[in-house]
């Protein structure tokens, strides 16, 4: 039984580090596409104020 019980705190343990992760993942991927926005902005601002 007990081994049971450690099997399932392992499994939600592993859960949370995989959620974990996946965010993490996540995270990184907005921060990319932050950057390219900010750059993207800056090049259009430049075009712009030629005119």
């Amino acid at each position: 039984m007990a081994k049971s019980e450690n099997y399932k705190i392992f499994e939600r343990k592993l859960k949370d580090v995989n959620y974990k992760k996946k965010r993490l993942s996540l995270l990184e991927q907005l921060d990319s596409l932050d950057e390219e926005i900010l750059t993207e902005r800056d090049r259009i601002s430049k075009e712009l104020s030629f005119f």
